[in-house]
């Protein structure tokens, strides 16, 4: 860490520029202090958000998912009462699912990732937004809207990203394919999900995923 502070320091002298430490931060999975040294100080940060996927140090998917939940918790609660005031059940599909996509923002990263704290608040947008009572089978909801479950459409959305980004870096020496060469190397519990996900998961007759973004 303190070579690469070093580097940085050195870049910004040649080129003229200067480092605003407010705005530079680091995170390490599972806990770390801050840095310094004589001149510059790292501080440490809990959690990050990189091109709408959340990241934490605690190197735990639930956690992400429940820091999404409670930032789309507004979101939420502008669906049910829109639903509430119009008074009518506004079954459909394609509109449903404009309202519904910024909970579902980057789901592709959730790998592996037990989906139990979203479910309950995608159970009850659904509800409402047929109109119906809180204890009608959710199977039924579902197919009269003719939509996927929760977990069906996310792993629909990861077995569509994850082939495209391996293979858009396959030629490519970053950390991305490094880690991801390793993890398959030594069988780690992401890789065996993934490689199980992209051999058997079918994708859903629905195009839920174009492009990075088209979630969001």
């Amino acid at each position: 860490m303190s070579g690469k502070l070093a580097v940085l320091q050195q870049f910004c002298v040649e080129s003229g520029m200067v480092i605003n430490q407010s705005k530079t931060k680091f995170m390490v999975v599972r806990g770390a202090n801050a840095f310094s040294n004589k001149t510059f100080t790292v501080a440490v940060c809990e959690s990050y958000t990189y091109l709408g996927s959340m990241f934490t140090d605690v190197g735990k998917g639930e956690t992400m998912i429940k820091l999404h939940l409670e930032a789309k918790q507004a979101h939420i609660m502008e669906i049910i009462s829109f639903v509430s005031k119009m008074q009518i059940s506004l079954a459909g599909s394609k509109m449903f699912s404009k309202l519904r996509s910024p909970i579902l923002c980057r789901c592709e990263t959730w790998l592996g990732t037990i989906l139990k704290l979203l479910e309950p608040a995608y159970r009850i947008l659904i509800k409402v937004w047929l109109g119906v009572r809180p204890n009608r089978a959710i199977d039924l909801c579902l197919l009269e809207l003719d939509t996927p479950s929760l977990v069906t459409r996310v792993k629909a959305a990861q077995k569509q990203f994850v082939p495209r980004l391996l293979c858009q870096r396959e030629c490519i020496d970053d950390i991305i394919m490094q880690t991801w060469n390793n993890c398959v190397e030594v069988q780690t519990k992401g890789a065996k999900y993934i490689i199980h996900l992209m051999n058997t998961v079918d994708v859903i007759q629905e195009d839920v995923y174009n492009a990075p973004g088209n979630l969001c």
